[in-house]
This record gives structure tokens, C-alpha cells and sequence, in this order.
């Protein structure tokens, strides 16, 4: 097995490592009881912008399947990430009264 294929099978490994790391922040929001409020939308939306520009990028330019697969998985990660928070935090728990913090001087 020389270099090339080495690489090529390094980042598909690492790709699908980092695609299964998803799983415990969509655990999380999942069972959330709480406005996800320690998760931020705006580096989601972020993120998501550049996965989706990698993504149309792989389809479009590269032609490669298996980069198309590892950035289009990575996309999906990240919109269930941010759909999950908008709607804990606007949706799910929108009526929930948050207790103000009392300060003791």
C-alpha cells in the first residue's frame, strides 16, 4: 500500500470518527430538558454554511465519492445539531419560565 492510499484511507477513517462524534451532541439535545441555551446557534449556522459550501464543492468539483459522502454526512450532522437547538430553545421549551438569578451582596 503506498502513501496515496494511506491518506485516502486515513481521512476516510477520520472523516467517519469525526461523523460519530455528532451522535453524543444529538444525544444530548435530543433528551434535553432545557432551552440548549449552552449551545450556540451562530457557530452552528457556521459550520453548517461551510459543510454545506464542502459539500457543493466535492459534488460539483471534485467528483469524488467518498469525499462527497464524508462532507455530506458532516452537513447532515450539523443541521441536526442546529435544528435540534432552534427548537429546544424556540419550540420545544418556548413557554418555559427561567428563574431569574438572585445576586446576594
Amino acid at each position: 500500500m503506498g502513501a496515496k492510499e494511506i491518506i485516502s484511507f486515513a481521512y476516510t477513517i477520520m472523516g467517519l470518527v469525526s461523523i460519530i462524534g455528532y451522535i453524543p451532541q444529538i444525544h444530548t439535545l435530543a433528551i434535553s430538558t432545557g432551552l440548549s441555551k449552552g449551545v450556540s446557534i451562530r457557530t452552528w449556522i457556521i459550520w453548517s454554511l461551510n459543510q454545506f459550501t464542502a459539500s457543493t464543492y466535492a459534488v460539483t468539483i471534485l467528483h469524488d465519492p467518498r469525499v462527497i459522502m464524508i462532507f455530506g454526512l458532516s452537513f447532515l450532522g450539523n443541521i441536526i445539531i442546529l435544528s435540534l437547538t432552534i427548537y429546544n430553545r424556540y419550540f420545544r421549551f418556548r413557554n418555559r419560565i427561567i428563574p431569574a438569578v438572585v445576586m446576594e451582596s
